[in-house]
């Protein structure tokens, strides 16, 4: 059912083309990274699937623009918004979190789409987008409860898919039940001219659903590749690539490989709170995972190359590393058998992380390092050049290590240095310049009252306008009416066309006045009247005239 919202025109959706360009302050960069600049601003009539496709379509049509939802909840029935990366799509206000840096505050979303069937909500494709980005923002999604089945085998549905997005951010976003995956950067075609890279930041994941009953799914945030066991051969082996090229980089790194950073999120009851597979990199930093569910699967992990003794290609490659530093992770109450960190493949560089249990467990293991490729098909996925320093743990045995890896061959308990690795780390900057790049100018509302004598460009109703941006105003008056003055924030303004910066929320009044008609011709004088004989003389002539009337009136002539 749709939400009637005050964002609903007349036409069902109000494009407002922004006559100068919208203006973003950058921080520097790598490579002189451009993202978000410009375009149409786009008002959806509502929160619902229809309304926000429209919206996206007409914002594509002009090659790039931002959709501004409103807020309320919109009620979906398994749809999907197919949205190409150089649109924005942003709710009403924040929704996620504040971050570390604020002790995981929530804010609480105005914008909720809520999905009650199975579906990925917003798949973001960049194919054929080439430099253009997007930004998702200020909305909640969230499944039904009802939509998850126990055991199943992750069919409970998709917040976003980033499918091959170059420098998308998804931000201060919440998540809820998503049985399948919060958030999914996709980069699975074997076309390599577009490696996908994306941030996550200030986003909540959480699953209710998964208090009661068993279930087994619902990741948070996954990044997979295109490295197949079929296409190892043709181009996979060689570029692989030396985790120093990895390491610290963000766009620099090999073409195959896609890199998400997590950075800022909040977990509840993930299977995986981040997670990569195929080759796929992630950074994930300064984040709160916490009360996974179900036990014994690692909160942070790297899927490994899976196969089993008799099979002659894996089931899938594994995921080639991560970087995670500066994170807390919380397990399950009691005695659980919670695993903080599974490195089951690729190469990571893992430190300075807390890991926090209530109870004292040999089972509880903050990074377990193991080998799914049990054919041994792939030895070159597994794990190697893996560093893990400065970790604590409450509750439990800090590392474990099984599947034949040998410590300071395959992994290091020590960060890297110059003498012994031939590379010391730097970690890349935090946050990350999309973080502060990516920041769009606040919105503000623009109301514009309707009029019975006239109409408006844009037409009455309730907009949103980012800061910063110019409104351009056009009256047009019905016949026989004129186009007097506006009233905007009580200020008259005569112009027509009118410009108004938006610099705060404006309200706006066209004032048409009745048009005067050609005003009739005077009426002619009155004749004049007749002296009476009392008149009094005042020059010759009257003087004549008076006493021959006079002179005449008493002779009866």
């Amino acid at each position: 059912m749709k939400q009637r919202s005050k964002f609903t025109l007349a036409a069902g959706l109000s494009v407002v083309i922004i006559a100068a360009v919208l203006l973003l302050s950058f921080f520097p960069l790598p490579r002189s990274l451009s993202i978000y600049d410009g375009g149409v601003t786009v008002n959806a009539a509502s929160g619902s699937a229809a309304d926000i496709q429209a919206a996206v379509n007409q914002a594509a049509a002009n090659g790039k623009g931002t959709v501004q939802v409103p807020a309320g909840t919109a009620i979906w029935h398994g749809e999907t918004v197919n949205i190409p990366t150089g649109v924005n799509v942003i709710g009403a206000s924040l929704a996620g979190c504040q971050g570390h840096e604020a002790n995981w505050t929530r804010y609480t979303a105005t914008t909720i789409l809520h999905n009650d069937a199975v579906s990925t909500m917003f798949f973001v494709t960049g194919k054929g987008q080439t430099n253009k980005a997007s930004r998702i923002s200020g909305i909640q999604f969230e499944f039904d409860a009802a939509t998850q089945s126990p055991g199943g085998n992750g069919e409970g549905g998709a917040g976003i898919i980033l499918d091959r997005a170059v420098d998308s951010r998804v931000d201060h976003c919440t998540f809820i039940n998503c049985g399948q995956v919060a958030v999914f950067l996709d980069n699975t075609d074997l076309d390599q001219t577009i490696k996908g890279r994306a941030v996550i930041d200030h986003c909540i994941a959480d699953y209710p659903y998964k208090s009661t009953g068993n279930y087994i799914w619902g990741y948070g945030f996954y990044v997979r590749g295109s490295i197949t066991a079929t296409s190892w051969d043709t181009w996979t082996a060689a570029k692989w690539a030396d985790a120093r090229s990895i390491f610290g980089k963000y766009d620099t790194g090999p073409p195959q490989i896609p890199i998400m950073y997590v950075e800022d999120c909040h977990t509840i009851q993930a299977r995986h709170a981040v997670d990569c597979i195929q080759g796929g990199f992630y950074c994930a930093r300064y984040n709160l995972f916490e009360k996974p569910i179900p036990k014994n699967y690692g909160i942070i992990d790297i899927h490994g190359t899976e196969s089993e003794t008799g099979m002659t290609l894996p089931s899938y490659i594994g995921g080639r590393g991560c970087e995670a530093y500066g994170n807390t992770v919380v397990g399950q109450l009691g005695n659980y058998n919670n695993v903080g960190m599974m490195s089951r493949g690729g190469s990571s560089l893992v430190f300075n992380n807390k890991f926090i249990n209530d109870f004292n467990s040999q089972y509880n293991v903050f990074d377990a390092i193991s080998n799914d490729d049990g054919a041994n098909l792939f030895p070159g996925t597994h794990v190697n050049q893996t560093y893990l320093w400065g970790n604590t743990i409450t509750g439990g045995v800090l590392y474990g290590s099984s599947g034949g890896y040998t410590e300071n061959v395959d992994f290091f308990l020590r960060a890297p240095t110059q003498a012994q690795d031939g590379f010391t780390y730097t970690s890349y900057p935090y946050p990350h310049p999309l973080v502060g790049a990516g920041e769009l100018p606040p919105a503000y509302t623009v109301t514009i009252q309707s009029s019975v004598n006239g109409t408006t460009s844009p037409p009455s109703g309730t907009l949103v306008y980012s800061s910063g941006s110019t409104m351009v105003l056009t009256a047009t008056p019905n016949s026989g009416y004129k186009f007097d003055y506006w009233l905007i924030n009580g200020q008259q303004n005569l112009a027509n066309p009118a410009s108004v910066n938006i610099t705060s929320n404006v309200n706006v009044t066209p004032v048409f006045t009745l048009k005067a008609e050609n005003p009739p011709p005077p009426p002619p004088p009155p004749p004049p009247a007749s002296s009476p004989w009392w008149q009094p003389i005042v020059d010759g002539w009257n003087s004549f005239w008076s006493f021959s009337w006079f002179w005449n009136w008493v002779n009866g002539t």
